[in-house]
């Protein structure tokens, strides 16, 4: 667990002007860029909407490496389906030189970008993409991810009893045991070994096992504030955010669960009309930082009108990208379910 000095800055939005120029300039060439189909990323512009926002979330926070990463990522992605890494650094350079175009770009704090995103495109596939880190598991993670994919719902419920059993902490079995394996899941969707849908189903399956293994602890006090807890808006990967509300109601925490990409005025009125004691908050991808740089900074203007509550955020942005918690303005973060449970109830 860590815990940061909370700031404020003017949060960024995407630079659409850029993206719509770039698409343009790339049709006049004939470039087929991301071809007809797009790719399992989404279309030519949202693949280029979604590297806007990193690239504008990188620059406010001056983080170079962040916005390469996450490029060569997507370069890693698209490669294993068929289109070439060439077609992203083309697309790249096109867009850079609209850029240089659009004073409210910086243009040349976008080409210093730029440089750094090409370098990581130059580099061997997999070499610097945005990938977490290899974590500690226990050899049920490799049996989990087995039966999701296998899609055997009893096999799901046995390991996860069994694991439940033998630890006697459900923060753990999630640090060990699940993330591992969702982790894992990731990378096999990334390197095309499965589908969207596969995944889907997989993580369908582990939401169902979770919710029939749920114990909450002792009920709180009537008058103990609640924490919320919630996805950043975008963000539609709701499973760590479920785990935490589960080990924290297993502590005895009173808990609102809000769940996955809520609009933010909607979570704003959930704050403020339920008054929590804290907010957990969980972010997945880069191009989720400007949305939830915009939230914060509303959080942080209705602590200004009175409201007390902490700002938290955890989630696997904070593994494929350690260290980035330090840069937001919140009271805390997490890179665990076990630090998360800790931060949050000490708050």
């Amino acid at each position: 667990m860590a815990a940061s000095t909370p700031g404020r800055r003017e949060a960024p939005a995407a630079p659409e002007s850029i993206v719509a120029r770039t698409l343009a300039a790339l049709h006049r060439r004939d470039h087929a860029w991301l071809g007809p189909e797009g790719t399992p990323l989404g279309s030519a512009e949202e693949v280029l909407e979604d590297l806007a926002l990193v690239l504008t979330a990188a620059m406010d926070l001056n983080d170079t490496t962040l916005f390469a990463r996450y490029l060569a990522w997507i370069a890693d992605v698209m490669e294993v389906r068929g289109q070439p890494r060439s077609t992203v650094l083309e697309a790249l350079e096109t867009w850079g030189r609209e850029a240089r175009h659009d004073q409210e770009a910086e243009p040349e704090r976008v080409h210093r970008f730029m440089a750094h995103a090409m370098r990581a495109l130059a580099s061997p596939p997999g070499e610097g993409a945005f990938s977490p880190p290899p974590v500690p598991s226990r050899p049920q993670a490799s049996l989990l991810l087995t039966a999701l994919l296998d899609r055997a719902p009893g096999d799901v419920h046995a390991i996860l009893t069994q694991a439940l059993d033998d630890l006697d902490d459900l923060a753990e079995v999630a640090d060990t045991i699940i993330m591992p394996a969702m982790y894992e899941l990731g990378e096999l969707w990334a390197s095309g070994s499965v589908s969207v849908v596969q995944e889907h189903v997989a993580t369908a399956l582990l939401e169902r096992a979770l919710a029939g293994l749920h114990q909450p602890g002792p009920a709180p006090s009537v008058q103990e504030r609640a924490v919320l807890v919630a996805c950043v808006p975008g963000n539609r990967h709701g499973l760590g955010a479920r785990i935490l509300s589960d080990v924290l109601e297993r502590e005895g925490a009173p808990v609102l669960y809000i769940g996955a990409d809520p609009p933010a005025d909607a979570l704003l009125e959930a704050v403020a009309s339920s008054e929590p004691r804290a907010l957990a908050l969980s972010i997945s991808l880069p191009q989720q930082l400007p949305a939830t740089l915009r939230l914060l900074e509303a959080l942080a203007d209705l602590q200004d009108r009175g409201m007390v509550f902490e700002r938290f955020l955890g989630g696997p942005l904070l593994n494929t990208h350690p260290g980035i918690g330090s840069v937001l303005p919140v009271e805390g973060w997490a890179e665990t379910a076990r630090e998360a449970r800790q931060v949050v109830l000490g708050a």
